[in-house]
Parts: structure tokens; sequence; C-alpha cells
């Protein structure tokens, strides 16, 4: 014991000699690095290397010296009595050599060749955003993300490579930790790595659900002999919505209004209740009425002078829509996560918690998020690795976002809110309140719980051998509850209830082996089966004539009106497997085979088969190439290959039948008509890229271009009404998607305090569709219109991209009476003249759009319609600069998206003063538009009609007049952080604390001024109208994140 006690002593005592540690640090080639930090981490002490590499610094023995240098993987070295000290620091795994996710495994960059992209932790965490995907904008190459809803809770779309189908699903394959789910199941700082698979050698072992692309998902796993790690993320974000167009004043529409109205059919509003009236009572909807004698205006209400009658004065209310709908929101994100292992265990968990109150009343999100992945070591050559994923979400929101905020924004703002008594007014029908009647008398609110569970088990027999058992259960429990109180428009007291439990379960088998011969020949296999089952159970229940607005459940509801259950259950079964081949670490080959089996289709059509080959040639490896000393890495790459899509119901190939009573007794009728010889949707992708690193890997260029096409289109044919149905779904038809993709990235400087990493990301897409049904139309043209002698337009047609927009042209704006009575006749003109009342169909008046005659009749109709525009952007991508100096950091990245339009619904709303003048004009109506003779040299816009859908619908058509070109451009991302100084922290436990302020949305720049005034992404979907849905949000982010 003594002789252990002296032991002991003598080495605390040589563990606290001092020493003076002297060396030099280099990189890979043997150069020496210039500014590396190196730390005591006993003492806190540091120092940097010199130009020559060089550094000296006073440590003890025992003690550990951390070198770190951005680029490069940081190294901890311990101190003994060695006083000299050689230093290599290997550059971090870049684009061209880093170790990415593929379908069922993982490959070195280097050797992959497939189109894959891959996104790290740094661009997507710390963001002011609730999703993930809403992280990813214009950062992928070859990926457009798009919402026309902005609401909280709400997940973008994602459009791979634009997509593989008509009108079935184009939505990827997300495959998170091995397991098919939604990307709203996780949370943003949960995750290590996102991989997208996106040409067919990299899909094509995932087989029928792959054609729209993969999505793959790796969260954070603990590492071996990690220390443990605790980390802390705060932010909270102010947030604000985007405006929208420039409305008119109470005054100013009450002035409108009441001029315009005169002459017109609609002068009698000016004498019954009405936005503009003189004559609305304590009890109507509307504020506007004559001051009487005596009387003083009331606390609240403004004045004017009657334009119609000078010697009257009207008060009103000003009670502007958008005053009462919007508020400034707050955004919080709370989370905390540990990681660490040992040799034996490791293990990574988090809980996080997301709050969303939103930008609009009574609206909100709510996510509680829980997650958990550990491995264990059983044995040297067993592990067993276990996952799990915990969501709960809540979310008060609206049945209709058109009711609740598109309609209540075109409103005048001269409705009256409330009554003296302090009860909501509701407004002129059931679907135009003001705003505290609708969010005062409706409650809906959504729940949704997610639960996943994974465990799989690896055993590792021989060198290069790797045999895996997957197992998982994923389950959603979605409901949500709506009530109606009684009110002006309804007193039965509406309520219902659905609920919806979707499971999957998914077994899987995998062999995998790799291995090298003779020193150039790399072989790897890989074999495997699944198993997957999905199954959903539906419950809908609704009931009213409740007795009181208190009770909202469906137990005090007497009216039992509708009760339904609905199960569905379908499986897939696949076997793949995959074969590379490297020689001489340049010359690369591998190619896939899956074979699945789907329970939604016919006999006879269950399977399908999607073999792709690719190959590479890593350019830079050959003897010709070793001069060139600029390029680090040149790969060029091929590769070809099919998958499959098959989205539809799980019973379409069976046909489908509904419940039905007819004389008293119950019996069923076909709804859908079965289709035994449905099939599987296909889609052949090739692909040619080119991978370069230059400069010492500082910069990064990857380049792609790509066709896909689409054949056995699963597509809903149109049947003619003699058959009792209105479609079938069958494979009919092809499509073609095409364009190119480009990244390029880099760290092109980078000194001992500062650095800078531009990224810049292109995207081109195309389509094209190649074959449709035949109908005997042009081009077999389905929708659309049919001109008598040909030029059919509109609809999808043959050699047609798809998402046209069609409407009417303005060639110009109608100046004088001889042009009006030489305008062509237009059937959507009444005709109505405001001098003495006539109705003459078709007549054009001063003011009045002429439209542009398509077919030279003469006449102006349906058929004289053009294509304005197309939906979804061709072109998309972003780019971004990273800067660092010391402990700051400063992240810029904007995106951009061209080549789309919308045609905008409330523009014509708001100017064409619908319902029954109802609706609230925009200001460029009182500035742009044509009042007399000689204006048409400088209007913009036509001559203003009350009511113009009742009169000459020159706002209320379907035209280029409302049809705004959205390119964009888009600030998206601020963000200034600042790392402590280490020594601040000293003993104080904390590893750690980086403190940042972000801004996120901030600003669109945009040629088109309406675009610029609405949100122009609501224009990438493949829906014609913009501004129907939950504005766009602003946010200001601040917060903080510590490690321990």
């Amino acid at each position: 014991m003594l002789l252990t006690l002296l032991c002991c002593m003598t080495a605390y005592v040589l563990s606290a000699q001092p020493v003076q540690v002297k060396g030099k640090v280099t990189d890979s080639h043997g150069e020496p690095l210039i500014g590396v930090n190196i730390l005591s981490e006993q003492s806190g002490t540091g120092t940097i290397t010199n130009p020559e590499g060089l550094f000296e610094l006073a440590a003890e023995a025992g003690d550990w010296l951390t070198f770190s240098f951005i680029g490069y993987t940081a190294q901890r070295i311990q101190i003994t009595n060695r006083s000299e000290l050689s230093v290599v620091l290997e550059q971090q795994a870049n684009a061209l050599d880093e170790v990415v996710a593929v379908g069922y495994g993982q490959q070195s960059r280097r050797f992959v060749t497939g189109a894959v992209s891959k996104i790290t932790p740094e661009l997507i965490v710390d963001r002011p955003v609730s999703n993930v995907v809403s992280a990813l904008q214009g950062k992928v190459a070859g990926v457009n993300i798009f919402s026309q809803n902005f609401a909280p809770g709400s997940t973008p779309n994602i459009r791979i490579r634009g997509g593989s189908s008509i009108n079935y699903s184009n939505n990827p394959l997300v495959i998170i930790d091995g397991v098919p789910r939604s990307m709203t199941d996780i949370n943003p700082n949960d995750i290590e790595s996102i991989e997208v698979l996106k040409d067919a050698s990299a899909t094509a072992v995932y087989g029928a659900r792959a054609s729209n692309g993969v999505v793959l998902i790796t969260t954070r796993r603990g590492k071996v002999s990690q220390r443990p790690e605790i980390v802390f993320q705060s932010s909270m974000s102010y947030q604000q919505h985007h405006k929208g167009y420039p409305l008119v004043s109470g005054e100013e529409f009450i002035r409108l209004i009441r001029t315009n109205a005169v002459g017109s059919p609609f002068e009698s509003t000016l004498y019954e209740d009405g936005p503009a009236s003189h004559v609305n009572g304590d009890r109507s909807v509307f504020t506007p009425r004559w001051l009487e004698a005596g009387e003083a205006v009331p606390a609240g209400w403004q004045q004017m002078t009657d334009p119609i009658f000078p010697d009257k004065t009207i008060i009103f209310q000003e009670n502007d829509p958008v005053d009462l709908l919007f508020k400034p929101g707050l955004w919080q994100n709370y989370h905390l996560g540990a990681t660490g292992g040992s040799e034996k265990i490791r293990y990574a968990g988090s809980v996080g918690y997301t709050s969303d109150n939103g930008t609009v009343a009574e609206t909100g999100w709510t996510r509680l998020s829980m997650a958990s992945n550990v491995d264990i070591d059983i044995t040297d050559k067993l592990t067993f690795s276990s996952g799990v994923g915990y969501t709960n979400t809540r979310n008060p929101t609206e049945s209709s976002w058109v009711n609740s905020i598109g309609r209540q924004l075109i409103m005048a703002p001269t409705w009256r809110i409330r009554y003296d008594d302090g009860t909501p007014v509701p407004g002129f029908n059931a679907t135009a309140t003001p705003p505290p009647f609708w969010r005062e008398t409706r409650d809906y609110d959504q729940y949704q719980t997610r639960l996943n569970l994974d465990g799989s088990l690896i055993f590792r027999p021989l060198e290069g051998l790797m045999l895996k058992g997957n197992a998982s259960y994923y389950r959603s429990d979605f409901e949500d509850e709506y009530f109606e109180k009684s009110h002006f428009f309804a007193q039965n007291r509406n309520a219902y209830t659905n609920q919806n439990i979707g499971q999957t379960r998914q077994l899987e088998a995998i062999a995998s082996y790799n291995t090298k011969i003779g020193g150039s020949h790399d072989i790897s296999f890989m074999a495997g089966i699944s198993d997957l089952f999905i199954s959903s159970r539906e419950l809908s229940l609704r009931a009213d004539g409740g007795a009181t607005d208190i009770i909202p459940t469906l137990n005090a509801a007497p009216n039992k009106i509708n009760a339904s259950s609905v199960k569905t259950e379908e499986s897939l079964i696949g076997m793949f497997g995959r074969i590379g081949y490297i020689y001489e670490g340049k010359y690369l080959f591998q190619a896939s085979l899956r074979r699945d089996g789907s329970s939604k289709f016919g006999a006879g059509k269950k399977w399908g088969y999607f073999p792709a080959v690719s190959a590479g040639w890593i350019v830079s490896e050959e003897p010709f190439m070793k001069d060139v000393a600029m390029v680090d890495n040149l790969k060029l790459r091929a590769s070809y290959g099919f998958t499959g899509n098959n989205a539809i119901g799980p019973y379409t190939a069976q046909g489908a039948y509904s419940s039905v009573r007819y004389a008293r007794q119950a019996g069923l009728r076909a709804t859908a008509i079965p289709n035994q010889n449905l099939g599987w949707e296909r889609t052949g992708q090739l692909d040619a890229g080119i991978d370069v690193g230059a400069f010492r890997r500082k910069l990064n260029i990857s380049f792609d271009y790509y066709t896909k096409i689409t054949d056995n289109l699963l597509f809903s044919n149109p049947l003619p009404n003699t058959s009792g149905f209105s479609s079938i779904t069958t494979n009919i038809g092809s499509v073609k998607f095409y364009g190119v993709d480009l990244s390029a990235e880099g760290t092109l400087v980078q000194t001992a305090d500062f650095s800078w990493k531009p990224r810049l990301i292109y995207s081109l897409n195309r389509n094209v569709v190649l074959k449709l049904p035949e109908n005997d139309r042009d081009k077999n043209r389905i929708g659309g219109y049919s001109v008598p002698g040909g030029d059919d337009f509109g609809g999808i047609a043959e050699g047609e991209p798809l998402n046209s927009i069609i409407g009417y042209k303005a060639d110009y704006i109608i100046d004088n009476r001889q042009q009006a009575e030489n305008a062509r006749y237009d059937e959507l003109a009444l005709g109505i003249s405001l001098e003495d009342g006539t109705a003459v169909k078709g007549r054009k008046f001063p003011g009045d759009y002429e439209w542009a005659d398509r077919n030279s009749d003469g006449i102006i109709n349906e058929y004289d319609q053009f294509v304005l525009g197309y939906t979804v952007p061709h072109t998309t991508g972003g780019f971004g600069n990273m800067f660092s100096w010391k402990g700051f950091a400063l992240d810029i990245f904007v995106d951009f998206a061209l080549g789309h339009s919308a045609m905008d619904r409330y523009w014509m709303y708001y100017n064409s003063n619908a319902f029954v003048g109802r609706t609230r004009p925009t200001k460029y109506v009182l500035t742009d538009s044509w009042e007399k003779e000689g204006d048409a040299a400088t209007a913009s816009l036509p001559k203003f009609y009350v009511q113009d859908q009742g009169m000459q619908s020159n706002y209320y058509r379907d035209s280029d007049q409302r049809t705004w070109k959205l390119n964009y451009l888009c600030l998206r991302e601020v963000k200034l952080s600042y790392d402590l100084p280490r020594s601040w922290l000293n003993r104080s436990g904390i590893n750690s604390v980086n403190i940042f302020v972000a801004g996120n949305t901030l600003a669109y720049f945009t040629k088109e001024r309406h675009a610029r005034e609405i949100n122009p992404e609501w224009g990438t979907t493949n829906t014609y109208d913009a501004g129907a849905g939950y504005p766009a949000v602003r946010k200001f982010n601040f917060g903080l994140r510590v490690a321990l």
C-alpha cells in the first residue's frame, strides 16, 4: 500500500511539473498553418501559431491542449514530459469527400455516382422557423419549396426536380432515421444531416415511392468516448405580417361610392342600409349616416361633407379590417439536448417546446417534442440501436381562411364592429362578417400526437460484412373540433369532431458486404427486404341543436346529424439490392434493383421492377491531371434508372361504394369505377453530372443535367355524363420534366481570425406533356377551350407545359365615344349607360378596357382568352455568405424564384366593388383610373364602376390586368452571432455561449409593384389565386445557445 501511495504521489508531482511546450502545426500536405488556436484546458491560457506554423506555450504535464483552426478538425493532445510537438490537422470533410447518407447505407461523397445534396446543421439550426422545410428554402439545388398558407404550424410543399406526375402526388418520400415519417415530426435542432436524393440511381432502391425524390434525415446520436455535452437553446421572435395593397380610407370610400353610384343601377343602395349610405341606423351593419341638426359628432366617429348633398354632413366610424385582423405576434423556441458516449454505450436525447402566436387574431400553434437515440455494443460484433420520437401539437385555427381572412379584408372600412351593448355585429352574410363576430362565434382547434419507436440489431460477424434487422412503429393521432355558437345567421349550434389514427409498421432485413481485392478493386454488395404495413381509422361525428353556448361538446347537441367511420389498410413488400465497384479509386460503377408489390393495384399489376445503373470517373486521379494544381478533384458521372409512384387511394383499383337510403331501405351505390388493370406510374430518369474541387478544396462545384419521363401516368380520365361517373383512374399518358442543378460553395478566405464562405444554388426545371388519352380534341386536350376552327388553348395538352393561367388580354383603355362605338362586342359587358339607364349587352363606353380579339371575329367571348403565365417557377435558387471574425459570425442568405405568375382574386374583389358595393377598392382606383377623355394616355386602370360585375366587368373577369409576374428575390435570413471568449467561462462549468440575433423573410424585391404588396411566394403553387391564405410573416429573432 505504501508503494502504491508513493507511486501516486510521484505521478501527481510529475503531472504538476511545468513544461514549456514548443512545436509546429501543419496540414496534411506539410504546409504550415498560420493562426491555429492553441488552448490549455487546465489554465485557460492560449496562443496561436506564427507564419511558420510555430508555437510556444507554458503548460503542465497531464494538461490537455486543444488545437483548432477554421476548416480543420480540432485535435486534443495530452502533455507528457515531451516539450516538442508536431501536430497535423486534417481538413474537415468537404462537399467532395464527406460521408453522405444514401439508400440503406452511407458512402463517401468522393465515390457517389448519383445526384445527392447534403445539408449540414449549421444551415438550419438557430433559425426562427417551426419546421425544417422552411429552413431549406433556396438551399438545395433542384428543390423548390413553396407555400400558399403561412399559418402557424403549416408546412411548406417540397418539389424535387418538378415532381413526376400530373394530377397525383408530387411529394417526395421522407425517411427519418430509416422510418417513413413526416418532416413536421422533427425539431430542427435534433437534426444531424439532411440528404436529398434526386436522380434514379440514388432513389431507385426505394422503388415504388421514389419518383418524386427522397429526403433522408439523420438525427443526432452520441459518439464513442464522447464526454457528456448538454446544450440549451432559447430564442424569441417578434413577428409581423407582410403588408398588402394600400386601401382607401373610410372617407375616400364614401366619396368614391356615392359619386359613382349616382345614375347607376345601384344608386338605390345609397338610400338603404349600406357602407356608403346616409340612412344607416343604430342596428345597421354599417355606420355612415347624416348628422342630425344640432347633434354633436359622437366620440370616436368621423365627419365629412356629403359629396352628393353638400349641405349635409355624413358621420361614420372607421373600422379598418386590417387593424382588426392583424397583430404583432410572438414566436418562441426552447430546446434542451444531451449527447455523450462511452466505449459501449452512446446516447442522445432532447426535449423541445415551440410556440407561435401568429399574426392573425385568435390563431396560434404549439409543439412539444421529445427524442432519444441509444446505441449499445452488446459485444464487439453485436450492436443494438433504438430511437424514440414524440411530438404533440395544438393549433387554434380556422375552418376557412378565405372566409376568416380573405373576405374580411376586402370589406368596407365603414362597417360597425359592435352594437352599443357590446355584442359583435354580424355583417351582411354568414361568410362576410367583421373579424370579432367571426372569431367570437366559432371555436376550431386541431390536435395531433405523433409517436415513433424504432430499433435495430447490427451484427458484424466478419470484417466488411454487416447484417442488420430493423423494426419500427409510427403512430399519428389527429383530432379536430369545431363548435359554432348561436348567432344571427345560424342558431343551431353546429358541432363536429373528426378523429384519425394512422399507424405504420415496418420490418426490414439488410445485408451488406464491402471488400477490397488486390489493392485496386473495391467491391460492395447490399441486399434487403422490406415489409411496410399502413392502416388508418377515421371517425367523423356531427350534431347540432344544443341549448347553450357554454357546452361545446357533442353530448350537449340532441340532433345527431352524422356518424361515419372508415378503416383502410395497405401493404408494400419490397426486395432490393445494390452492387458497387471501384477500380483503382477512380473508375466507379453502381447498379441497383428493387422489386415492389403494392396492395393498391389490381390483380396482375401489383408488382413493379425498378432498376438503375450509374458510373463515374474521377478524372483528377489520372496521371495527366497531376500537373493541374488548381484542380483537386474532378469527377464525371452519369446515371439512368426507373422509379415508381403508387400515390393513389388504397382501394382505387377496386372501385368504391357509398351508402344510400331508398324507400326507407338501406342500400349501396357505386361511386367509383373499379379498374383491375390499374398499375404503377413509372418514371425513367437520365442524369449527367460533374463535381469539381479546386484551389486546395476552397471551392466545390456540382452541376447536373437531368431529364425524366413518367409513363403510365396515374390519371383521372374524364368520362361522359352517360356513364354515370365523372372519371376513372387509369394509366394513360406521359409527361417530361427536365432541367439543370448547380451548386457552388467553399471557403474562399481563411486566416487566423477571418473566414468567408460563399454558396450559390441554381435550379432550372421545365416540363412538357408528351401524351394524353385520345379524345378527338386538338392535342388530346383535357379541359381548356375548344375554339371553332381550331387554335384550342388552356387545360392540359400534348406538347404544352403544365400549370398555365388563362385569361383575357387588355389592348388599351377606350378613351372617347368614337372608340367606344367602334369597339368590339363584349359578351361580359352589360352595356348599361350611366346617362340614360339603357342596357345594350356587349356595348362599351369610354373608360372601358378594349380586350384583344384572339380569333379576329369582332366578338369578345370565352374563346378570346390567352395563356397569361404559369403558376410554377422555372428557376429557383439562392446565394449566401457566411463571414466569421474572431468570435463574431454573420450569415446572409437570399433566395429567388423566376418565371411564375398568379392571378389575384382579391385585386378583382377590391376594385370591382363587389357584393353590391360593399368591398373596399385600392387607392390605385383614386390615382390611376380613367375619369375623362384624354386620361387613357396616362391611366393604367379603367373607369371605376360601383358593382363592376353588374356593369362592364373590367375588373371582374380573369385577365392580364390582375395577373402578376411574381419573380422575386427574398432577403430570407440574416443572422449575427457572437461566441463569448473561453477565458470568460473558465471555472464556470460552461464550455461555450453563443448569442445571436436574426431575421427571417425580411424583404421581397420584385419588379412588379403589386407583387411587392402581396406575397410573391403565393404564386409558386399550382393554383391560380394569390392572397387567399394566411399572409407571409417577417420575424426578428434573438436567442442564445449554451453548451455545458
